[in-house]
Parts: structure tokens; sequence; C-alpha cells
């Protein structure tokens, strides 16, 4: 072997083996993304149960107390004994109420603006599908695996609410879009159904629209938002008008017996 193709014979195994790095690398790199996806879903399913934790406990944990320590100031204000330490307390509870309401509310939304996006996204896909096969841009094809469905920001949102298809026999693409789709107007509770061929443009709005801004979940401190001194007039309100009840009947029952003898 002459020098030049010695150094040729190198380059040519330098070559290989730095294809084979990167070959390596690159299959490392899907390893490494499949496992961060895993672990993207499993600290999102730890969400999910903790906040459905919070919404569960919500009225054990906060809402009760709120209303221990209201009932606490009330009494405190008719024996005119404590009143702000009592006041303090409950308004501590409030705004314990408030600020985990408002926690939920703001998570419920996130998860809502989440799967709107999701189910948009995926309707954007289908719809361009179904509207490419119309006007013949491609051909109708046969239903696809999992492995071929086109996958995007939206895939993991929708396979959440509706699975992972398995086409049917003979299904063909449109078939197996418009059966997906009358599946996924199930789970949300719409009333929008397609034909099983149905080549139409349909509106993404008749399945999903963009949420509201987030708003408390069961506003229980809604009436809770006043000042001592309205509480105090509250209080002593109610409490005439509980004093002129009771003395209403007793002079009913005064009366009754006076007239019956």
């Amino acid at each position: 072997m002459t020098q030049t193709q010695s150094i040729a014979a190198k380059a040519a195994a330098a070559t290989q083996k730095a294809e084979a790095a990167r070959e390596h690398a690159r299959s490392l790199q899907a390893e490494a993304e499949l496992a961060e996806a895993h672990d993207a879903e499993l600290r999102e399913n730890k969400r999910d149960e903790f906040l459905k934790e919070r919404r569960a406990n919500l009225t054990e944990n906060f809402i009760k107390p709120l209303r221990a320590h209201r009932a606490t100031f009330e009494e405190a204000v008719l024996a005119d004994e404590g009143v702000v330490p009592a006041w303090i307390a409950y308004k501590s509870a409030v705004n314990a109420a408030e600020n985990e309401e408002r926690m939920l509310a703001t998570s419920r939304h996130a998860g809502d603006v989440a799967k709107f996006e999701a189910v948009s996204g995926q309707l954007n896909q289908w719809q361009q599908e179904l509207m490419a096969i119309r006007e013949k841009q491609i051909p109708l094809r046969r239903a696809f695996t999992a492995e071929q469905e086109p996958a995007g920001s939206w895939s993991k949102g929708i396979e959440k609410l509706i699975g992972e298809d398995k086409p049917r026999d003979g299904e063909n693409r449109a078939e197996q879009i418009n059966r997906r789709l009358n599946e996924l107007a199930k789970v949300l509770g719409v009333e929008a159904r397609r034909d099983p061929n149905s080549l139409e443009w349909f509106h993404i709005l008749d399945y999903t629209s963009r949420p509201s801004q987030p708003m408390s979940e069961t506003a229980p401190t809604g009436r809770e938002n006043r000042s001592m001194h309205q509480a105090i007039e509250d209080i002593i309100s109610k409490r005439l008008e509980e004093t002129s009840a009771a003395s209403r009947r007793q002079w009913d029952e005064d009366l009754e017996t006076y007239i019956n003898g």
C-alpha cells in the first residue's frame, strides 16, 4: 500500500467512525427526547392529581374554617368582647380561601386553554387534510396507523381526550377522520356530527372556543368582602330582625291565649 493509499484508508476509517459517532449521538438524542416526554407526562399527571385533590378539599380546608371564624366574630360582636382579634382571624381565613380559589381558577383556566389549543390544532390539521382530498391535491388513502398520523403540539392532548386510534378494516382516511371527529364531538359534548365519507368544510367553533378569563370555581367568599363596620351592621340588623320576629311570635301567642281564655 502506497503512502497515499494509507492516508486515504485512514481518512475513510476516520470518516466511518465519525459517522458512527454521529449516528450514536442521534440515537441518544431520540432516547433522551422520549425520556423527557415521558417525564413531562408524569409531571403533568402528578400536577393534575394534585389540583384535583386541592379542589376536592377546598371546602374542608378553607371554607369550613372561614365559616367557623365568621361565627366566632359574630359571637364576639354580640358579646362586645375581643371583636378586633376575631375580625383579624376571620379576614385572614377569607384571604386564604380567596387565594386558594384564585389559584384553582387560574390552573383550571390554563388547563382549559391547553385543551382548546389541542382540539383546535387537531381540528385544523384534519380540516386541511379533508380539503386537500376534496380538491384532489392528495389521494384518498387507507386509514393511517398511529405511526402515520401527523403529529403536532396537539397530539398528546387529543390522545388524552379520545385515545390513540386503531384503524378499522377497510377504512379509508376520510372515514377515519370523520369517525374521529364524531368521537371528539361526543367527548366534548357538542352536537356536531359527520357522515363517514363527508369531505365538507366544518366550523371549528362548532367543536370548541377559547375559554374566557379565569373566574373563581365556586366563589364562596364573594359576600365576605365587607368592612368590619359593615359586618357589624349586618350582625346587628340580623339580631334585631330575629328579636322582632321572636317578639311578634310571643305577642301572637299571648293574644291567642287571651282570646281563648
